[in-house]
C-alpha cells in the first residue's frame, strides 16, 4: 500500500513539473487559485471556458443537429475582448467549439491572440477544415478530432468523403507533430470498428476516446415516450442497449490494461459503459458516483456564440435559460457574478465533462491518467 501511495506521488509530481516546465508557473497559479476559490468559498471561478466561435459546420454529422442553426460566426473584436476579460479574471483554459470552430473566418487571428496571452488552448473540429488550418492548429495545445471508424461507419455518420478527409488529417498531424486525440461515438454502426480505431490510433501516435450515442431531448424535440419511435427519433437505427454499451465497457477496459492508446479513464470508462443505469438518459439528477461532484458553473463554464454564459454546453439555442447572462452585454466579471445555477444535472454521459468533473474532485487515478496524455 505505501509503494502504491509513493509511486502515485511521484507520478503526480512528475505531472507537475511537466505542466510547469511547458507552460511556466503563471498557468499554475491561476488555475490553483481558481480551484481553491470554488472549493473553499463556493464561488463562481472558472479554470476552463468553452467558447462557440461559430456554429458554422462544414458537414452536418447525423446525431447532432447544432448545424442546423441559421449561420453565426462570434464576431473577432468581440473575441478578443472577451480573451482579455478572461485572462484578467483567472481563467486558464480556452476550449474554441462550434460547429466547426476552423470555420471562423478570422480562426488564425484569434488562436494567435489565445496564445499570445497564456491560455492552454484545446479545440474541437472537424477533418474538413484541417489540411487548411494546419499551420493555424500549431498554437493548440490539443486538438480533438471526431473518428467514428472505417470508412463505411464514419461516412455514414459524418457524411460521404469524410473518412478520406480525416486520414488525410491525421497525416498531417502527425507529421508536424501536433498533439491531437479523437472522439468516438460507438453505434450500431461504429460499434465493431474499436480494434481499427486503436490500430489507427497506435499508427498516428495519437490517444482515442470512446463515448455512448447522447439523447439531450431539447435536441431533436423528442418527447420522452417518443424516443424508441423511429419516425419521431431519427438516431434509432443507431442506439446500442444496455447489455451492448456493458460489453463495449469491458472490452475497452481489457484493452487499456493492455496497454492500448485509449485516453477515457478506467473510473469513466466503468461510469458511463457499465453503471449508467439507461443509455436513452443523457442526463441523472443524482450523483452516480458521490466521489464525482458536478463542477459546471463553479469552475467551467460555456459561453454561446451569441454571448450568452451558461453552466454547460449541453444546453442549446432553443433551451438555454433566458435570464442567462451575455458577456457582450455586461462584459464577462459581471456576468459571472449574476450567472445561473443549475442543480437538476448531476452526472451525465459526456465523458470530457465527467473526465473534469472527476479531476476536479481529485479522483487521482483519472489526473494521473489524463496529464501525460495533455502535456506531450
Amino acid at each position: 500500500m505505501n509503494n502504491f501511495i509513493k509511486g502515485h506521488k511521484l507520478a503526480l509530481l512528475w505531472c507537475i513539473y511537466t505542466m510547469v516546465k511547458l507552460r511556466g508557473l503563471g498557468l499554475m497559479f491561476r488555475m490553483g487559485r481558481s480551484y481553491l476559490k470554488a472549493r473553499l468559498l463556493g464561488k463562481s471561478a472558472p479554470i476552463s471556458i468553452l467558447i462557440n466561435l461559430t456554429n458554422v459546420c462544414p458537414k452536418g454529422c447525423c446525431y447532432c443537429d447544432s448545424w442546423k442553426q441559421p449561420p453565426k460566426h462570434m464576431p473577432t473584436d468581440r473575441v478578443f475582448k472577451l480573451l482579455r476579460e478572461l485572462r484578467d479574471n483567472g481563467v486558464s483554459r480556452i476550449t474554441f467549439h462550434g460547429g466547426d470552430p476552423l470555420m471562423h473566418p478570422d480562426f488564425g487571428r484569434i488562436v494567435r491572440e489565445a496564445r499570445r496571452l497564456g491560455f492552454f488552448i484545446t479545440i474541437s473540429v472537424r477533418e474538413t477544415k484541417v489540411k487548411e488550418r494546419i499551420d493555424d492548429l500549431r498554437y493548440v495545445d490539443l486538438v480533438f478530432v471526431s473518428f467514428d471508424g472505417k470508412e463505411e461507419a464514419h461516412d455514414a455518420h459524418k457524411g460521404k468523403g469524410s473518412f478520406n478527409d480525416l486520414m488525410e488529417a491525421f497525416e498531417l498531424l502527425s507529421s508536424r507533430k501536433i498533439n491531437f486525440q479523437t472522439t468516438t461515438v460507438l453505434t450500431k454502426k461504429s460499434q465493431g470498428d474499436i480494434d481499427f480505431i486503436l490500430d489507427t490510433a497506435r499508427k498516428y501516435n495519437f490517444q482515442a476516446h470512446f463515448q455512448t450515442l447522447q439523447f439531450p431531448l431539447y435536441r431533436n424535440n423528442i418527447e420522452r415516450e417518443q424516443i424508441n419511435d423511429p419516425n419521431k427519433n431519427p438516431l434509432v437505427p443507431l442506439m446500442l442497449t444496455k447489455k451492448e454499451y456493458a460489453e463495449i465497457g469491458r472490452k475497452l477496459l481489457r484493452l487499456k490494461d493492455k496497454g492500448r492508446n485509449i485516453a477515457t479513464s478506467k473510473r469513466i470508462i466503468k461510469l458511463i459503459f457499465l453503471e449508467w443505469p439507461d443509455p436513452k438518459r443523457t442526463f441523472l439528477p443524482y450523483k452516480l458516483d458521490r466521489s464525482i461532484r458536478c463542477w459546471s458553473g463553479l469552475l467551467y463554464n460555456s459561453i454561446l456564440v451569441t454571448g450568452e454564459l451558461i453552466p454547460c454546453s449541453y444546453y442549446f439555442y432553443a433551451d438555454y435559460p433566458k435570464n442567462a447572462p451575455n458577456v457582450f452585454k455586461l462584459g464577462f466579471k459581471k456576468a459571472l457574478e449574476n450567472s445561473i445555477k443549475d442543480n437538476t444535472c448531476q452526472s451525465c454521459q459526456v465523458p470530457c465533462f465527467m473526465e473534469l468533473n472527476a479531476m476536479f474532485s481529485l479522483n487521482l487515478p483519472t489526473i494521473l491518467n489524463w496529464a501525460p496524455k495533455v502535456f506531450r
